[in-house]
């Protein structure tokens, strides 16, 4: 770079990297002015990592700046540390980690991997991921937790209960049940919170906090959303009186497990069909 004081440093491709953002909109719509020259109607959120802030935060705003034209600039800028590989780095270079071709070839549904990265995105410092992670996310949280609480509701409105039709909740009274939209109103006015912040795993834990272990049983909101958060930072493994009541699970994905091929670890999804009475 040509500035005293900055003849050592190199920006590589960043900087006009940054202004393909705006010719790769070009190549997917002819709208694209609505959304990269309408600043006051456009609010641009980019999600990046903090290695590379410098240059979004920085050049690429500059850049838009020397020309003089009205663009939709940076309006929020979310980061993250380090995702590590099983204790390492990620490697595409030595062929260490998983890809996307290779999360392809596992069979595990892509909603599981939007999951279980969402989960562990290390928004506060760096995070791992490990195997036995994803498929105790998928086994534990997915199945077992929110699937067998969607198919108990399912298969109860289905029944001779209700004939297939969703009962009219407002006329329901049961101080329980009041208690109960208490906790959820709370963790949705968390969800706006976060969503607001781009708190991307506390989002993620407001959302599924009805559905976890013990947060039914615990007396305060406040502790619901807290633990609720716990156990997906930490993906922790269910109490064995949840393990114990799993024995329905919806299809989300099929049960996780890792079996041998030619003398290699690989995983296999063993896919279950909806509603059936099998315990895994």
């Amino acid at each position: 770079m040509p500035l005293p004081g900055y003849e050592d440093k190199v920006i590589y491709s960043w900087f006009d990297a940054c202004i393909g953002y705006v010719s790769i909109t070009a190549c997917y719509t002819d709208q694209r002015e609505k959304w990269w020259r309408n600043p006051d109607d456009v609010s641009l959120y980019q999600f990046i990592g903090k290695d590379n802030v410098v240059y979004h935060s920085v050049i690429f705003p500059a850049t838009q700046l020397g020309t003089q034209d009205p663009w939709t600039k940076l309006y929020h800028l979310s980061t993250t540390d380090y995702l590590t590989y099983e204790g390492g780095k990620f490697s595409k270079g030595r062929v260490i980690g998983v890809f996307g071709d290779s999360a392809q070839k596992t069979g595990v549904p892509s909603d599981v991997w939007r999951f279980f990265l969402l989960s562990i995105r290390p928004e506060t410092g760096h995070s791992e991921f490990t195997w036995d992670a994803l498929i105790s996310a998928n086994n534990n949280l997915l199945l077992k937790n929110l699937g067998n609480f969607v198919s108990r509701v399912l298969k109860f409105v289905n029944s001779g209960h209700y004939d297939n039709i969703v009962p009219d909740w407002s006329a329901y009274h049961e101080s329980a049940f009041e208690v109960f939209k208490e906790e959820v109103n709370v963790l949705l006015a968390q969800y706006i919170r976060d969503l607001d912040a781009v708190n991307l795993v506390h989002l993620l834990a407001a959302l599924l906090g009805p559905y976890l272990p013990q947060t039914a049983s615990r007396s305060t909101p406040n502790s619901a959303r807290n633990h609720s958060r716990s156990q997906i930072a930490g993906m922790q493994t269910p109490s064995s009186r949840i393990m114990r009541s799993a024995r329905r699970p919806i299809c989300f994905a099929g049960l996780i497990r890792r079996e041998r091929k030619n003398g290699a670890k690989c995983l296999a999804v063993t896919r279950q069909k909806c509603w059936r009475r099998k315990r895994l």
